[in-house]
């Protein structure tokens, strides 16, 4: 085990050495380099030794209302008195808690300590009126969206009210945010994934500061061309280019370029355009326009000429990290921002090249298949100009909502795994919203007359209905689903529903 470091009180704190795995050793006040405690005044140095009915070894240092030891057994606390000073006269260590911390440091907001023992999220509630840690599972409503942890970082966004997050990374990419706000007695899960047209991407490690600052370490596949070869011949449904080797099962994306002519073809393909490709031998393969058709094998272009001094250049996928900075005002992933002059294109963006992107430019959005590191913002094919301009990966935002328990006869609540129940019509609320959709139709808070061509579109604050109408077995799937993947801003802030039991 590695030593463990903190501080509290104007004392350096260590535990866990080879020898004494359950040493705890704190320094003398204002000296982190002096550990004397023979004499035992008060600002001598201090040593204790938590220990239980188990073997116990110190795998963190927690600070926060008192000094917190994460044991593999349990958590223990310092005496939990406000404002009492530790002394070697007085420091003890009392067992708050049988919840361990496994492999990630627990993390205090918000009133509490938020420890990650296995796939639960337990919080360690300070109790000032019983001068206590309280503890509670917050992940028992969630626990699908916690597996193997392997990070765990606080933040507090200073720019919005109430807003106290711990960001779980999870070993397969995928990211739990946890949202809580005690004094409003509300807190939830929210789950956040990495998504590219071309690719895949993980949330891998982060980081955050006390200035309301948060970034994120991200794996991601980025297409990077390779060597051109030649184009030697063809068949009806295939084009040979000896030694290519593409894979006969994963679609990969191509280019084609000529001295001469490109390849017959039906459709007729073109130059710097993205094509899939799948290969049949070590020197066929087969031409789709996207990677559903290579992927199911339909709509195969088909030949009749190779062309003269023609190529072909693949684009395979090469995996690069990156940090990338949490950004409220953003609403795209992975961004490049661009304010100053009116522009129609960015240049020198590799990292998108092979993947469609979306971007909002002045308040309009755009979307665009990235060629040459190239973002072009174009309208019914023309280029158009923007001065303020986000462009990167779609955010992918999905709501599900839980069945719903409406009140019975003295206010208990009903069930539908009980009591059968339907939802006839359910309202929904949104503040400053821009697009999206709920079941597959679009968010509309105004209608035709209200929107007016040439300008952007105004973020919106009202209602819609929808009609749900499932029947009465409602509980079996969700009965509403709100998705958003554009480059503008989503709020729900209620839904109402009108039921049938």
């Amino acid at each position: 085990m590695a030593v463990k470091c903190s501080s509290f009180q104007s004392r350096a704190y260590f535990a866990n050495t080879d020898s004494l795995p359950n040493g705890l050793w704190g320094s003398v006040i204002n000296n982190y380099l002096n550990f004397y405690d023979l004499v035992g005044d008060d600002d001598n140095g201090i040593s204790r030794y938590p220990s239980s009915d188990n073997v116990n070894y110190i795998k963190f240092i927690v600070p926060y209302r008192s000094l917190t030891i994460h044991t593999n057994s349990g958590v223990y606390s310092t005496p939990l008195s406000e404002g009492q000073a530790l002394t070697p006269k007085n420091f003890s260590l009392s067992l708050q808690d049988s919840t361990p911390a496994t492999v990630i440091e627990p993390r205090s907001i918000d009133n509490q300590i938020v420890v990650l023992s296995g796939n639960d999220v337990h919080s360690l509630l300070w109790d000032g009126f019983n001068s206590a840690y309280t503890s509670t599972i917050a992940s028992i409503t969630s626990e699908h969206l916690i597996r193997n942890p392997i990070d765990e970082i606080e933040y507090i966004d200073l720019n919005h009210a109430g807003s106290r997050y711990i960001f779980i990374i999870n070993a397969d990419g995928t990211m739990a945010i946890f949202q809580t706000l005690i004094s409003e007695g509300i807190q939830g899960f929210t789950p956040a994934t990495l998504t590219q047209s071309y690719g895949k991407a993980y949330f891998r490690w982060g980081a955050s500061s006390p200035d309301s600052r948060c970034w994120f370490v991200t794996e991601r596949e980025i297409a990077q061309a390779i060597a051109t070869i030649n184009i030697t011949g063809f068949t009806s449904s295939t084009l040979t280019a000896v030694a290519s080797n593409y894979s006969l099962t994963e679609p990969i994306q191509v280019m084609f370029t000529t001295a001469g002519s490109l390849p017959v073809s039906s459709p007729q393909i073109a130059i710097l355009t993205y094509y899939w490709v799948l290969g049949v031998t070590a020197n066929t393969f087969k031409v789709y326009s996207s990677k559903a058709d290579a992927l199911a094998d339909e709509n195969a272009y088909e030949f009749t000429n190779s062309g003269a001094t023609s190529t072909v250049q693949a684009w395979p996928l090469s995996t690069k990290f990156y940090i990338e900075e949490l950004s409220f005002s953003s609403y795209v992933d992975c961004a490049t921002i661009h304010t100053g002059s009116a522009v129609s294109s960015i240049s020198s963006q590799a990292r998108f090249n092979g993947q469609d992107i979306v971007i909002n430019g002045d308040g309009f959005g755009f979307e665009d298949l990235v060629t040459s590191g190239t973002i072009d913002l174009k309208a019914h094919g023309s280029a158009v100009t923007a001065s303020e301009i986000q462009a990167g990966f779609p955010i992918q935002v999905e709501i599900q909502t839980m069945p719903v328990a409406p009140s019975g006869t003295s206010g208990y609540k009903t069930s539908g795994f009980i009591f059968a129940e339907h939802v006839r019509v359910a309202a929904l609320t949104f503040a400053d919203t821009i697009g999206g959709s709920v079941n597959g139709q679009p968010i509309t808070m105004t209608n035709m007359s209200q929107v007016i061509p040439g300008i952007p579109p105004a973020p919106m604050t009202g209602s819609m209905q929808i009609s749900v109408m499932k029947g009465w077995s409602d509980y079996l799937s969700p009965a509403i689903t709100i998705t958003h993947a554009e480059p503008f801003d989503i709020k729900l802030t209620g839904i109402f529903y009108k039921i049938e039991v």
